[in-house]
């Protein structure tokens, strides 16, 4: 891949691991298209006007419904996804689609899953895969047939995976499939890190020793993300963030980044926005102000190197070994 920026300045490509905005779309009633959403954290065009190398596009499963209906509900969103391409916006499925895209330009999306709840076995798994998921995030915040959820309950944050949420880390590692622990357990976590051979991520999580949020990563599990070669991506909501409900700051995200390098290293740190997801008045809250992170992240002594990796060299390199 070409060098996309210029020696010594500041970061502007960048991949986001998360966002929810094909969710919202149907929730808020919007035009069924992500090239232009007034009102939304993240389009097409603004994603391509930043400069960003590439956005994963999540498929929150949201309000559970029976088995059918959500098989309709996934279909509708990848037709929404897939409508939205174009010569400038490509759906990718492998790192060389993706960094031959950001040699010329054009914007990568990619399609990510919240919530395997419609899994019953590893054919539905495939059936997934066929749709164009690539990155798996086994459970939303309720008990799925994979395993249980982050909880402020001890008895189920310590509860992990169940037989077949095991057998689908399996299937995954086979598969090419990356996986998600954003909205594990603590249990389920340390279940994927025994099973999986292959790294595993968390897209949108922070340093619970940072703010103490069942959602956020113990120095423990951040150590072990590391060590599994994976990545944390941070996650711009406000209570996982810092203190203040209202609106975060740019100090928050430095706190956190400044941390997950220290426990886990340099090769840890990576971006999970979680746009159009979150709310509350957000520092960066739209893809053409990500540049003040990077700019933050330079005044507060990261090297060049280091912020081109978590903007987007560390992710590459997951996918690389994952794809």
């Amino acid at each position: 891949m070409k060098e996309k920026l210029p020696e010594g300045g500041t970061v502007i490509a960048y991949i986001d691991l998360h966002c929810d905005t094909l969710t919202k779309i149907i929730k808020e009633d919007a035009p069924l298209s992500l090239e232009e959403l007034p009102g939304f954290h993240v389009d097409l065009k603004r994603l391509r006007e930043a400069g960003t190398m590439a956005q994963v596009f999540a498929i929150w499963m949201g309000e559970e419904k029976d088995r059918d209906s959500d098989r309709k509900y996934i279909e509708r969103l990848v037709s929404i996804f897939r409508d939205s391409l174009s010569d400038q916006v490509r759906h990718v499925q492998s790192v060389s689609d993706l960094e031959n895209n950001a040699d010329d330009g054009i914007l990568s999306v990619i399609l990510s899953l919240e919530d395997c709840r419609i899994v019953e076995s590893v054919d539905d798994m495939e059936w997934l895969y066929s749709k164009g998921v690539r990155i798996f995030g086994l459970i939303w915040n309720y008990i799925n047939s994979l395993g249980f959820p982050n909880s402020t309950d001890r008895d189920v944050m310590q509860r992990g995976l169940t037989p077949l949420g095991k057998e689908a880390v399996e299937y995954l590692n086979f598969k090419g499939g990356l996986i998600d622990v954003s909205h594990l357990s603590d249990g389920g976590f340390w279940d994927v890190k025994q099973i999986s051979k292959k790294p595993f991520v968390a897209t949108h999580s922070n340093a619970r020793s940072i703010t103490d949020h069942p959602r956020n990563l113990t120095d423990e599990m951040i150590r072990a993300l590391a060590e599994s070669g994976g990545v944390a991506g941070l996650n711009f909501c406000l209570s996982f963030l810092g203190e203040d409900r209202e609106r975060n700051h740019l100090e928050d995200h430095l706190r956190h980044l400044n941390h997950l390098k220290k426990v886990g290293g340099e090769d840890i740190v990576a971006i999970g926005s979680d746009f159009d997801g979150v709310g509350g008045k957000l520092v960066i809250d739209e893809p053409g102000k990500m540049v003040l992170l990077f700019e933050a992240l330079e005044k507060d002594g990261w090297s060049q190197r280091q912020i081109e990796k978590l903007a987007y060299g560390n992710i590459l390199r997951v996918l690389r070994e994952v794809w």
